[in-house]
Formats: structure tokens, C-alpha cells, sequence
């Protein structure tokens, strides 16, 4: 489990970082967003596949972007 919390940090203050000034609400929602796509079985298991490019990976990413904006 230290190993979880170790690789999260950067991440964890990264975000601080730009939400701290920035509209905290809207932020907030972002993530929520993010965490239920990075949940999502189907997209863990694309993801993590060997067959998958990280250029799949990637298109998910913008097109789940472009239904959020």
C-alpha cells in the first residue's frame, strides 16, 4: 500500500498546486469526472492491454474531454 500512496504524491500535489487558486467547485467536478472514467473496468482494461497504443489510449482520453466541454 506504500507503494500507492508513494506514486500518488506527486500527482495529489500537482493538482493542489492548480486548484488552488483557480475555481474550486469546477475543479472539484473535473476530478469527480476523471475518477469515474479511470474506475471504469472496460477502460482499465483498455488501458492496461499490451495491444493497446498508447495513441488508443490517448483518442479515449480527448474524446472523453470533448463530452465533458
Amino acid at each position: 500500500m506504500a507503494e500507492i500512496a508513494t506514486s500518488a504524491r506527486p500527482y495529489a500535489e500537482a493538482y493542489y498546486k492548480v486548484v488552488r487558486d483557480g475555481d474550486l467547485k469546477h475543479s472539484a467536478q473535473e476530478l469527480a469526472a476523471v475518477a469515474t472514467v479511470a474506475g471504469d473496468p472496460q477502460v482499465l482494461q483498455l488501458a492496461g492491454s499490451p495491444l493497446s497504443s498508447a495513441e488508443q489510449v490517448h483518442a479515449i482520453e480527448a474524446a472523453l474531454e470533448d463530452v465533458e466541454n
